[in-house]
């Protein structure tokens, strides 16, 4: 076992009587480092903050689309055509989704079977995961839609399955 040096020894001595004020200021300079530190990391995640919500700010394009080709069929095939037919027109939709940089949005739909209103919510961006929540009168409704945002930032997508079929939402710039 190796004992300490008598200048190790001396130092923390001097440190714990508080004779020295040299041990005092290399504690004053580490505490001093350490808060740059802090602070640089807390600007850099506020600078990293602000330019995510300012790549996702703007004006996206979107389409649906369906894998019609695991469409269950329904008994009735007058149905069955109405329900195409609807789906066509869905597809046909052209949507755009207006991100605002205050983490707010709207979305306006041109075509398909039934002019919505537009929607509006709130959404944040965690990673690579947008979450669009839509709001009714400032209240939630629903759970918040999570979108993939690819790596490049000009597009986000989200796949799912719905009414038995595979449906995609995806918004380009």
């Amino acid at each position: 076992m190796r004992l300490p040096s008598s200048s190790h020894v001396r130092f923390h001595l001097d440190w714990f009587s508080g004779e020295s004020r040299q041990p005092r200021e290399r504690y004053t300079r580490s505490v001093k480092t350490f808060v740059r530190a802090g602070v640089l990391l807390f600007v850099a995640t506020l600078v990293a903050t602000a330019s995510a919500s300012g790549t996702m700010s703007g004006i996206w394009h979107g389409r649906i689309r369906f894998d019609m080709g695991k469409l269950p069929p329904l008994k009735n095939p007058r149905l069955n055509a109405t329900r195409v037919q609807k789906l066509m027109q869905i597809q046909q939709m052209e949507l755009t989704l207006t991100v605002k940089g205050d983490h707010t949005y709207t979305l306006r739909s041109i075509g398909g079977p039934k002019m919505t209103p537009q929607i509006t919510g709130r959404w944040r961006l965690e990673g690579d995961n947008l979450f669009l929540q839509q709001t009714d009168k400032g209240l939630d409704r629903g759970y918040p839609q999570v979108y993939t945002v690819e790596k490049t930032g000009h597009s986000f997508a989200v796949t799912k399955e719905q009414a038995g079929m595979m449906t995609t939402i995806s918004f380009f710039r």
